[in-house]
């Protein structure tokens, strides 16, 4: 694990999310967020919170790991800014962990938003204590190297999904969502639309003593395409 560092790409060109778009989500959950992308732009369902109720809204800044290494991460703290989401690839590598919790306390104290990696992470219950949202695929006592190659601010692939410094990014208990910063204003306008019609689908429920058949409320002529076999 020692030894001088390889190659290192960083940059430095960051056009991060406007904080009123921060406002604008408020507290709408990622699965809103899928439908308004007709499910696009979310991660891998493995990718989870290290305890349940953890929330991330920010925007993102990328690492790019290699297997079993860290540097791009050490290299990426110096970068981090208030509202930033640390998006981290390591291959899916999941040998070796990339934060710990001197990485995770330097985090907080850069007032970013929070972490998410594809792979692991290490020292679990400091991470906890240090109260940063962080999202993972797994937790192991084994430590990564810091020699590289490693990257910064680069498009990386992580959890299925293309991701880019700048992106917007949401995270809770169903798991994460990346939005392009291009699709950004449509995606709120769509989710203006998906939260009136949940609302109004949750009023016909509550206002209903009776059992509601979810199947001919969305499809009123279902009968019509329905052969009964009995």
């Amino acid at each position: 694990m020692l030894g001088a560092p390889q190659k290192l790409r960083i940059n430095r060109k960051i056009n991060r999310v406007s904080s009123n778009v921060f406002e604008t989500i408020g507290n709408a959950p990622t699965n809103f967020i899928a439908d308004a992308l007709e499910g696009k732009g979310v991660l891998d369902y493995r990718i989870k919170s290290i305890k349940p109720n953890m929330r991330i809204v920010g925007s993102a800044i990328t690492a790019d790991c290699s297997p079993g290494d860290n540097l791009g991460v050490l290299a990426a703290l110096d970068y981090l800014q208030k509202d930033d989401v640390l998006m981290i690839s390591t291959s899916e590598n999941l040998n070796q962990a990339v934060i710990g919790d001197r990485v995770a306390s330097v985090i907080k104290k850069s007032k970013a938003n929070g972490i998410i990696c594809d792979g692991l992470i290490r020292d679990l219950d400091d991470v906890l204590k240090i109260d940063i949202p962080c999202f993972c695929r797994g937790i192991t006592p084994r430590s990564a190297g810091s020699r590289g190659p490693g990257a910064v601010g680069i498009p990386i692939n992580m959890g299925g999904q293309n991701v880019h410094t700048g992106d917007l990014v949401v995270a809770d208990n169903d798991g994460v969502v990346v939005i392009p910063q291009e699709q950004i204003s449509k995606m709120l306008s769509n989710l203006e639309k998906v939260l009136e019609k949940e609302n109004e689908a949750q009023k016909i429920i509550s206002d209903n003593p009776q059992k509601i058949s979810m199947l001919k409320k969305r499809y009123p002529n279902i009968d019509e395409e329905i052969e009964f076999l009995n």
